[in-house]
């Protein structure tokens, strides 16, 4: 097992103050009302655990939050199997508690196998997706299509739509697919569904104080990942708007 990031002063994050709610909300309810001896982040995707009464369950996709299960005085974080949704979590904890004035060196991260992060896809409902050539996964969906009727019995809901004459199935999660887990997405969708566009709408930081955050759009054609360069074809490379935001995007386990 081990340490995951904290941060102790809410000054040296980007968020400051937002820094406070930003984590509340996101916190099981055992974490806000209990104090525990150890506390173990690690990736099972376990719906029958102890779900947080804090989760947004009115929303379509993105609501499902880790469960927990307590074992004599250790609280045992359950997250959707992905290395960096787990590293993710375990900091949101740790700096949770950090901030609040409590305990946070007795929080583990247990990161899960690379087996582990691909029974999560492969155990998932989207094998049963029948996804057009061109899928669009992300946020904000329900936003882009004025439709309730998706399908699907799992994490996964999808429904097909045509846009400027091109079938598109744009398919949503219930649960984060934060990091890694989206990888594994995207290459099942590649080589066991055959897609071939993905289209990934999210939500982004920049370090650059002159934008506005929700002002405007960003894109690019290449992410610094693992230490390198990686680049794809973009679709919106062309696209001309005072708009939209061009740069490099950079991924890491938590921000």
């Amino acid at each position: 097992m081990i340490k995951p990031y904290v941060i102790k002063d809410v000054f040296t994050h980007t968020m400051e103050d937002n820094l406070y709610k930003y984590l509340e909300i996101k916190m099981h309810h055992y974490i806000r009302d209990k104090d525990f001896k150890k506390i173990v982040v690690f990736g099972e995707y376990d719906r029958g655990a102890i779900i947080s009464k804090y989760e947004k369950g009115n929303k379509k996709f993105n609501w499902q939050r880790p469960t927990a299960e307590i074992k004599q005085d250790t609280l045992l974080i359950k997250c959707p199997s992905g290395m960096d949704y787990v590293m993710h979590y375990g900091s949101l904890i740790t700096t949770y508690l950090a901030i609040n004035n409590r305990n946070f060196e007795n929080v583990f991260c247990k990161v899960p196998t690379q087996k582990e992060c691909d029974k999560l896809i492969e155990e998932s409902n989207l094998h049963e997706i029948n996804p057009r050539e061109n899928v669009i996964i992300g946020y904000g969906l329900e936003a882009l299509v004025d439709n309730s009727n998706w399908i699907g019995a799992g994490s996964f809901l999808s429904i097909d739509e045509n846009v400027s004459n091109k079938n598109i199935t744009f398919l949503g999660c219930k649960h984060s697919i934060w990091g890694d887990i989206s990888n594994r997405v995207v290459k099942f969708l590649a080589d066991q569904l055959k897609v071939k566009k993905v289209i990934y709408v999210g939500k982004v930081g920049v370090m650059d104080k002159n934008i506005v955050p929700n002002r405007y759009l960003a894109t690019g054609n290449s992410s610094y990942i693992e230490g390198e360069f990686i680049e794809w074809d973009n679709v919106f490379e062309k696209l001309s708007d005072g708009i939209v935001k061009k740069g490099v995007h950079y991924t890491s386990p938590s921000i």
